[in-house]
């Protein structure tokens, strides 16, 4: 286990005008990159491939069973219980994870910490500045910014760009599967669907470049850890899922630490399951660290 990853246990001209640059690439280029359901929905803003996620119900969490770890992929984490019933109106996603390119385009700088190729996903950005990100996107795509620069806190009634909560984020990643990876539950499903510790080579790769899940989103597992807006409850020393039947859920609002989720170019099999959770300072950065969009279409 990655000890540092489990750490809940112990705009100007210029950006507008490359933001132009863009939209004008999406718009030659054309087209949504879906998964295998036909019936999904996506659009173009700002060079950003957004995916309509079905309003739904899904069971969040894992009950580990004793013996399910012989491929090391399923370990027993506290913090993933109790399974209980989430259910979500839809919203947008991102396709992939917001890329160094698709970052310096609106915030005039690149605080990554791997050189090369423009389309690897933006690393070195905490919750923090993935927050600025957004409501600066947001007002250069002619949306309302969903968040108040001094507390952090999001309205979910407005159309910009917004971090995902991790239920919607669990949602998003499992594409109606129930197994421990969208992709199966071995590790060599894994590989066919994320960038980990057994396949990286120790650094990140370009978004998309593995199977996307059934609703048409690559990098779910592994590649970079992903922000999620939910404050992580630090009173409680595993986490605190709800028992009872939720909707729309949008976490604590403790935002010292954020949950992160996914996986990333280093992680163990086990930390890149669906279910499995992290938490990450706010205010801070790494290298293996990134984030993709969300929005409310309410």
């Amino acid at each position: 286990m990655s000890g540092d990853i489990r750490m809940k246990y112990h705009a100007g001209k210029s950006a507008m005008a490359r933001l132009s640059v863009m939209l004008f690439f999406a718009f030659i280029h054309g087209g949504c990159s879906k998964g295998p359901e036909p019936s999904l929905e996506c659009e173009e803003i700002g060079g950003i491939t957004m995916v309509t996620i079905p309003a739904g119900s899904f069971r969040m969490g894992y009950d580990f069973i004793s013996g399910d770890d012989d491929d090391g992929v399923a370990r027993y984490y506290p913090d993933e219980q109790p399974v209980h019933t989430v259910t979500l109106r839809s919203f947008q996603i991102g396709s992939t994870e917001i890329t160094r390119e698709q970052y310096l385009s609106v915030m005039e700088n690149d605080p990554s910490s791997f050189e090369g190729e423009s389309d690897l996903p933006v690393t070195n950005v905490g919750a923090t500045r993935a927050l600025e990100f957004c409501n600066r996107m947001s007002e250069l795509s002619g949306l309302e910014p969903c968040y108040d620069p001094a507390t952090g806190k999001c309205d979910f009634d407005k159309n910009g760009f917004r971090l995902p909560t991790e239920a919607e984020w669990e949602y998003s990643c499992r594409g109606g599967t129930t197994t421990h990876f969208n992709s199966g539950n071995e590790r060599a499903d894994l590989e066919r669907a994320g960038w980990f510790l057994d396949n990286s080579g120790g650094h990140p790769h370009s978004v998309g470049g593995k199977e996307p899940n059934a609703w048409g989103l690559y990098d779910m597992h592994g590649n970079v850890w992903e922000s999620c807006y939910d404050g992580y409850d630090e009173t409680f020393a595993f986490g605190n899922y709800p028992e009872s039947p939720v909707a729309d859920p949008t976490g604590h609002d403790n935002f010292n630490l954020r949950i992160i989720r996914g996986g990333g170019w280093y992680s163990e099999a086990s930390e890149c399951r669906s279910a499995v959770r992290g938490a990450f300072w706010t205010g801070g950065g790494s290298s293996w660290l990134g984030f993709r969009v969300a929005r409310s279409i309410r």
